[in-house]
C-alpha cells in the first residue's frame, strides 16, 4: 500500500540548490586541480568546500536555498577567484547553475576584483562579512613571499571627482592598513584611488555602476 501525508513545517528539509563549474587556466583554458570554498556571508559558515575533480577540473556544489554566498576558489601558482551571488530558484541535480572559473596565473600586472569587500554606503568602513574576503588575501600574500600588490579603490559617477577621488582612496586605504594590521609588511603594498576614471562598464545603469564600484589588487611585483 502507498501512503501519502503533508509534512508539518519543522519537519521538512531545506531546499537546496546547485551549483556546478569546471576551474581552468585563464590563458590556456586547461583544467585546474582548484580547492573551491563556498561561505554564507550572514554568518561566515563554510557550506561547501571541495577540490576540482580531475581531469575535468570540475565541482559540484549543492548549497541552501535563499541565502547570500561568497565564493572563493584557489590554487598553487595563481590568484585566487572571487564572486558573491544568491540564488532564489531550485535548481535540479542534472540542470545546475553553471559557474565556470578562470584563474589568472601569478604575475605582475594581473588584477582581482575583491567582490566580498563591502563598506558602508558613500564610507570607507568595511562591513564585518569583509572579512572572509581580506582572509583569503592574506592567505595568499603568506603563501607567496614574494608578491608585492596595490590596492585600488574604484567608485561609480554619482557625485564629484574630488569626493570620489578622497573615497576610493580611503577605501583603498583601509584594507591596507587592515593587511598591515594583520602581518603583512608594508613594503609589500601599495594603495591607491581611482575614483570612476577606470569603469569596467556603463555607468548609465545601476547594474553598471555596481560593477564599478569595487576593490581590486593588482600584482605589481613577484619575486
Amino acid at each position: 500500500d502507498l501512503y501519502t501525508f503533508e509534512l508539518y513545517p519543522e519537519a521538512r528539509p531545506n531546499p537546496v540548490n546547485y551549483v556546478k563549474g569546471k576551474v581552468y587556466d585563464i590563458k590556456t583554458k586547461e583544467p585546474l586541480s582548484a580547492f573551491v570554498e563556498i561561505i554564507e556571508l550572514e554568518n561566515s559558515a563554510s557550506v561547501f568546500q571541495s577540490n576540482t575533480i580531475m581531469p575535468q577540473g570540475s565541482y559540484l556544489a549543492c548549497i541552501p536555498l535563499k541565502h547570500n554566498y561568497a565564493m572563493n576558489v584557489s590554487a598553487p601558482g595563481y590568484l585566487f577567484y572571487s564572486e558573491n551571488f544568491s540564488l532564489e530558484k531550485v535548481y535540479e541535480v542534472d540542470k545546475p547553475y553553471v559557474m565556470d572559473i578562470p584563474l589568472q596565473p601569478i604575475e605582475p600586472g594581473s588584477t582581482v576584483v575583491l567582490k566580498n569587500i563591502f563598506y558602508q554606503t558613500d564610507k570607507y568602513t568595511l562591513k564585518p562579512e569583509s572579512e572572509i574576503e581580506l582572509k583569503k588575501l592574506i592567505k595568499l600574500l603568506n603563501q607567496n613571499p614574494g608578491l608585492s600588490i596595490e590596492i585600488g579603490g574604484h567608485t561609480d559617477n554619482v557625485g564629484g571627482l574630488e569626493h570620489n577621488k578622497t573615497l576610493s582612496t580611503n577605501r583603498a586605504k583601509t584594507v591596507y592598513q587592515y593587511l598591515i594590521d594583520h602581518g603583512i609588511n608594508a613594503t609589500r603594498l601599495k594603495y591607491a584611488g581611482y575614483a570612476y576614471s577606470k569603469p569596467l562598464a556603463d555607468n548609465s545603469s545601476e547594474s553598471g555602476r555596481a560593477l564599478n564600484r569595487r576593490t581590486e589588487f593588482k600584482v605589481i611585483a613577484v619575486k
